[in-house]
């Protein structure tokens, strides 16, 4: 008789998966509309952008950051809660209603997405302002 090895299935990361925990009912999140041209994985760490008196969510990325940490002209707005992709290969278009983590919650620091390239001394700087709004990275 021949057995046949089991296949191994890689599972992407759940939405969410990143909360540790949140505040009762929905305290926690809030939700925006994505700008467009993001393909975005659960647990971006993301900010508010304006366009054209718009406000939107985008990611972080490397002109985010100074010496000091992450730059304090810089609205952060939270974590995102599930993948969402607003490029061409996805909804080509802004998406309105995106939810994400805004404050009072514990999420798995490990579970964060910055940039390509980012180091862990941002994600440290990411943390510490995340403390502002009381989103606290274990």
């Amino acid at each position: 008789m021949t057995l046949n090895s089991p296949t191994t299935f890689t599972e992407a990361q759940h939405a969410g998966e990143f909360i540790v925990s949140e505040g009762p009912g929905t305290v926690s999140r809030d939700t925006e509309t994505l700008q467009i041209n993001h393909d975005l994985v659960d647990g971006t760490v993301l900010k508010f952008v304006v366009v054209s008196t718009v406000t939107y969510l985008a990611p972080l990325d490397a002109d985010d950051f100074d010496t000091e940490g992450v730059d304090e002209t810089v609205d952060l707005a939270g974590i995102l809660i599930g993948a969402r992709d607003s490029t061409v290969t996805g909804t080509n278009a802004a998406i309105p209603g995106v939810p994400y983590i805004a404050r009072m919650a514990e999420v798995n620091s490990s579970l964060l997405t910055l940039f390509t390239g980012s180091t862990a001394q941002e994600l440290a700087d990411v943390l510490v302002a995340l403390k502002a709004n009381h989103v606290i990275g274990r």
